[in-house]
């Protein structure tokens, strides 16, 4: 019944202001859209900022920052090659492959010309790895990074 009665008095609203609004006056020629459209236009979407988490993933003793040490030389053993490292405060390590010189930071391949080290780090929540990578250059080692 309350049914019926509500669309009898919408009908009949219809009916005497000539339109569905109801007494809201609008005007056929307006996109109902633009204000949105404007209002999209001016809202800025929040920009990611790349978040670099540390991780700890290997256990060593030795707890040295693979930014501040410097590949002295590589010598050969009986195990293979090793690698002379001279740290930040004078310190030298002789260090062999698979040697973890940080909680994220690990010695991964040794050569005559070559050594690499591989860190690892956390961005935006993803396990990412960068490659530390030693070369001869002229008689000396040069650092350079890669993904």
């Amino acid at each position: 019944m309350f049914k019926e009665l509500l669309f009898i008095v919408s009908i009949f609203l219809v009916f005497i202001n000539g339109s569905a609004n109801a007494g809201v006056e609008v005007d056929p020629f307006v996109n109902p859209y633009k204000k949105l459209i404007e209002l999209d236009k001016n809202y800025k979407k929040k920009e990611k900022k790349d978040v670099v988490e540390k991780v700890s993933i290997f256990k060593t003793s030795l707890n040295l920052d693979p930014d501040n040490i410097f590949v002295e030389g590589v010598i050969r053993a009986a195990s293979g090659y090793k690698v002379v490292v001279k740290s930040w405060d004078g310190s030298i390590y002789t260090l062999s492959k698979g040697t973890a010189i940080s909680p994220d930071t690990k010695l991964v391949r040794v050569s005559f010309n070559k050594v690499v080290f591989i860190k690892f780090f956390k961005l935006n929540g993803r396990m990412k790895r960068k490659f530390i990578v030693w070369k001869v250059v002229n008689g000396q080692f040069v650092r350079e990074e890669k993904q």
